[in-house]
């Protein structure tokens, strides 16, 4: 789970069985996670980003990033990372909130455009993925998705 924040989501995967290793950046959300869900060996925090992430190669049979993308610094050094912890045939999953002003400030910003997938999925390509898809998902809020393999 890259920039799993408070793990919730981590959290989820764990519950239905999943080895997840939830990482971000922000060493209070972290502290967060772990004092929220104490739960032993088979769900781990670690402090890194998208860019550094602290997993070993090939570890990891789906990475995902949810509402997270828009704050990668340098996105191909994190597809870069992506597909070095990503065992052979391992999926990559990417959320994000679709914005229709990409000028917005502050929380309105977070997210992506309705171009901002296809660009992400051909970056995904160019990182060696092939299988890759882009998706949207109406609802009170559109989340827009690239799944890549």
């Amino acid at each position: 789970d890259v920039g799993c924040g408070p793990g919730v989501a981590a959290r989820r995967a764990h519950t239905v069985g999943a080895e997840v290793i939830g990482v971000d950046p922000a060493s209070v959300m972290l502290r967060v996670a772990r004092v929220r869900w104490r739960s032993g060996a088979r769900l781990d925090w670690r402090r890194g980003t998208a860019e550094s992430l602290p997993v070993d190669d090939g570890w990891a049979q789906v990475l995902w990033s949810l509402a997270t993308v828009h704050h990668w610094g340098d996105v191909d050094r994190a597809l870069s990372e992506a597909r070095r912890v990503l065992a052979p045939g391992g999926r990559l999953l990417v959320l994000e909130r679709r914005v229709d002003d990409i000028n917005a400030a502050g929380t309105a910003s977070h997210g992506w455009s309705i171009e901002q997938p296809e660009s992400f999925a051909e970056l995904c390509r160019h990182h060696g993925f092939s299988n890759v898809a882009v998706g949207t998902h109406p609802g009170p809020t559109t989340l827009l998705s690239v799944l890549a393999s």
